[in-house]
This record gives structure tokens, C-alpha cells and sequence, in this order.
């Protein structure tokens, strides 16, 4: 029996993509014009940044940032050869590779934040009230965690 899906579920998640990707898009844009991390870049450099160590296995990176893992590979190539990222080899298991923010890293996310921040609220925040905002935050985050990839990267 197929599975039926209202017309307004069915827009709701096309809104979700298009405004996800429209908004991502002009962010971006904004941050490359002002000559600062594009945000592919931002975004991975931001979760290494917020580790005590400053480092995150690659596959656990690639977790947060909703990349597969030859996608996280090939990002992190670019980031390194900026000199933002280097890759160690764990100590303890010589298969995990970690990707470790370097103070360059960290300098370029400090100096993106302010413009990242000021993006968000006018490409997104600034069309939703505060209302709107904690029911989708609350919304996305159950089904971020209905969704979430277990340790080891593969799909649930």
C-alpha cells in the first residue's frame, strides 16, 4: 500500500530545502564578498574550534557537519592545504585520523564569526519571530535525533 503524504507535508519539507538552501547560499556569498571563510569551511573549522582539544575524529566531523566521509575527505584537503587544518594520526588507534584546527584555523573562524552571525540574522532569523524560531529549533532537533547517525557514521 503506498504511503500517502499530504500536499502541505509535502510543501513544508520543500520550504525546509529551499529555504535551507537559499539561505546557505546567500550566507556564503556574503562571506566570500567579505573576503572571510566560505562556509562549508566555516562550518567545519567552527566544530573543531568548540572541542577542548581543538580536534574531532574525521568521521565524527563529517557527522556534525551532515557530510559523507570521502566528502568530509575532500573538504578537509582543501582546508589543510589553506594551512586551517592538519590530520594526526591517533596514537592509540593507528586507522583513526583526527583533524586538529590549527591557531591559523582558529584565527580565521574569530575573524568570520561577527559577518557569519550578522548573515544568519538577516538571511534567517530576521523573518521569523521568537516564537517561530524555539518551535523550529525544537521541531528540526527531534528530527535531528530521530535521523542521527550512531558512532561508526552509518545510517540508523
Amino acid at each position: 500500500m503506498p504511503i500517502k503524504i499530504f500536499a502541505s507535508e509535502m510543501q513544508a519539507w520543500k520550504d525546509l530545502l529551499y529555504a535551507c538552501a537559499a539561505a546557505s547560499d546567500a550566507i556564503d556569498r556574503r562571506l566570500r564578498q567579505a573576503g572571510l571563510l566560505p562556509l562549508h569551511w566555516y562550518r567545519v573549522l567552527v566544530e573543531l574550534a568548540a572541542e577542548p582539544q581543538g580536534s574531532l575524529r574525521m568521521w565524527e566531523l563529517a557527522d556534525r557537519v551532515a557530510l559523507t566521509r570521502s566528502g568530509i575527505t575532500r573538504l578537509a584537503d582543501r582546508i589543510t592545504d589553506a594551512g586551517l587544518l592538519v590530520r594526526q594520526q591517533s596514537r592509540q588507534d593507528r586507522r583513526a585520523i583526527f583533524a586538529v584546527i590549527t591557531p591559523e584555523g582558529r584565527t580565521a573562524v574569530d575573524r568570520t564569526l561577527p559577518t557569519y552571525a550578522e548573515s544568519i540574522r538577516k538571511h534567517f532569523l530576521s523573518h521569523l519571530s521568537r516564537e517561530e524560531v524555539d518551535v523550529l529549533a525544537t521541531s528540526l532537533a527531534k528530527v535531528r535525533q530521530a535521523v542521527r547517525k550512531p558512532e561508526g557514521g552509518a545510517p540508523r
